[in-house]
């Protein structure tokens, strides 16, 4: 499980989408065995006699030695479909309450869909005619302490946790550019959505956002009432198929 400080997320969006299922080779490593465990490339290549080094001799330095060890580059292709390919998490780190904080990093507190890159990313690979643009929007849960206590459940309070998402351009875009993320404001526990991406026509390709660490891209309000302790609440990112 991810462990981090202070926020999480969750996709929401059906995705249907056909692979390339790669081919089971066993391949070893070859070289001479130094029985160091814990070091070296993974031990399960080779029945645990990993890592190998170039010679069974220390201080080699004979050309014709060598080692050498296999891994793997792979690839999952998809034609035709709309897909939410990747959500951020989004670690607020420490604040104090009553502040608003810049987002720190990527950590997560839940077992959840989200990536620890900062990236929000739509993959487009309808055809030419059919990929008329797409939306994506969020909505932000309700906030939980450590002991799974919801903050403000009873709404009794005056204020609540508030995720503002800035606007952030695209970093990545095979074939459509200019679109960008919307700058909206997401109240805990409110039942509002919020349109976070609008793609126009000629939408295909690869549209990857970034949430910088460190950064005011996205920021946290944390309410002043809010007791010491350790909290976090879903995001839930839709996908639909064209734009509002």
């Amino acid at each position: 499980m991810k462990m981090g400080k202070l926020f999480s997320s969750i996709a929401t969006a059906t995705m249907v989408l056909t692979t390339l299922a790669p081919a089971a080779v066993a391949n070893a490593a070859t070289g001479h065995a130094t029985n160091v465990a814990g070091s070296g490339v993974a031990e399960k290549v080779s029945n645990g006699s990993l890592p190998m080094a170039t010679s069974s001799s220390k201080d080699d330095q004979t050309p014709a030695n060598s080692a050498t060890a296999q891994s793997d580059a792979n690839v999952k292709v998809i034609d035709g479909f709309l897909v939410l390919n990747s959500v951020p998490d989004l670690g607020f780190g420490v604040a104090i309450a009553g502040n608003t904080v810049n987002l720190h990093d990527g950590n997560s507190m839940r077992r959840d869909d989200g990536n620890d890159q900062g990236n929000l990313e739509v993959v487009d690979s309808r055809t030419a005619a059919k990929a008329n643009g797409f939306t994506v929007t969020a909505n932000l849960g309700n906030f939980a302490d450590s002991k799974n206590k919801v903050y403000n459940q009873d709404g009794s309070a005056t204020d609540n946790f508030v995720l503002t998402l800035n606007n952030v351009g695209v970093a990545q875009n095979t074939e459509f550019g200019g679109e960008s993320t919307i700058t909206q404001s997401l109240t805990a526990g409110k039942s509002d959505v919020k349109n976070i991406v609008q793609a126009g026509t000629n939408s295909r390709g690869t549209h990857t956002f970034h949430y910088n660490s460190s950064s005011s891209d996205a920021t946290l309000s944390v309410p002043a009432g809010v007791a010491a302790d350790e909290y976090s609440a879903s995001i839930t990112w839709s996908l639909a198929p064209a734009a509002v």
